[in-house]
């Protein structure tokens, strides 16, 4: 596994450049909030620095989805040894349907950097010298992530609102991106899930702990991003969750954050069916899963829709 891994870290390279494939373009997203945001950047120093919305655009995402890959390939390297490993977390994260569809399509900023953000809160976690830190990384990292989007959004005000109405139904889950503010889990983390699930129940292959922690996270926050969960009685408990509540506009940013977590646990399974007996059973686990991933984030960039700005 080791000598094919040195031979294949170019791909690397290839998740960077597919997810980032869409700037090539020069052009803007047509959906999203491009048309507000394009008004507002005319006046910034940025903007008369390079003389181009489509330029600062290409600038600020590029930004986001190198943070988001460095970060995610440190989180990686400090928690699992398999090579392998580090390659389908990076992928699985870098593709993930809801964050591709936040950059491109719904063109939150906000979110986009919440999102870049949350692989570096998890590993610094991950880097203190203590138990409860490293296991209480990931929860701790969807706190300070979604502390960050809250802050954001707080700059545009307040709007009061009633988010339950958009958050997901079970069938969501299952798609690739049916509704932009509703994408699934896409083909990498949904053949990823598969192989996990098929491990812990048919291989009877035994979590660890901290696993478990990460497991029940996901489950805990994409109920958060259903519209099952009563976000009408936690926003009716004061006016200050009321507030914070309303901010979020939209349940489904947990979605995100369970999606990242996913991608966090899948390539345990790489690690678990590296086994001296089931080596080529993990070969052929992870290609398939990396295949799908890339396969569905360059779907997923053939179906975007650009238009040319005025300024």
């Amino acid at each position: 596994m080791e000598q094919i891994v040195k031979k294949i870290k170019w791909l690397y390279a290839a998740v960077l450049v597919v997810s980032c494939f869409p700037l090539t373009l020069g052009y803007l997203m047509h959906t999203g909030e491009v048309q507000i945001w394009a008004q507002k950047i005319t006046n910034s120093i940025l903007y008369k620095m390079i003389g181009s919305v489509v330029l600062w655009h290409i600038c600020i995402v590029l930004l986001i989805q190198l943070v988001t890959f460095t970060g995610m390939f440190f989180l990686m390297k400090t928690t699992y040894e398999d090579e392998v490993a580090h390659l389908m977390g990076v992928t699985l994260y870098m593709t993930c349907p809801y964050r591709l569809s936040v950059t491109y399509q719904q063109v939150d900023m906000k979110q986009a950097v919440a999102l870049a953000l949350l692989p570096w809160f998890v590993w610094s976690f991950r880097k203190i010298k203590r138990k409860w830190a490293e296991v209480f990384s990931v929860p701790m990292g969807a706190i300070f992530s979604v502390f960050v989007f809250l802050l954001l959004s707080a700059r545009d005000g307040i709007p009061m609102q009633n988010i339950a109405t958009k958050g997901y139904v079970l069938a969501d889950f299952l798609t690739m991106w049916k509704f932009s503010d509703r994408p699934g889990l896409g083909l990498g983390l949904m053949l990823g899930s598969v192989v996990l699930l098929w491990v812990l129940f048919v291989a009877e292959g035994k979590l660890p702990k901290e696993r478990k922690l990460w497991l029940c996270c996901i489950l805990a926050f994409s109920f958060m991003a259903t519209r099952y969960f009563p976000w009408e009685m936690v926003q009716r408990v004061s006016g200050v969750f009321l507030q914070w509540v309303s901010l979020l506009g939209s349940p489904a940013i947990f979605w995100g954050i369970a999606c990242f977590i996913l991608s966090f646990l899948i390539p345990w399974v790489v690690e678990e069916l590296s086994k001296e007996e089931k080596k080529e059973l993990a070969k052929g686990s992870w290609i398939i899963i990396w295949l799908g991933a890339m396969a569905g984030a360059v779907y997923f960039c053939n179906t975007l829709t650009f238009y040319t700005p005025g300024i």
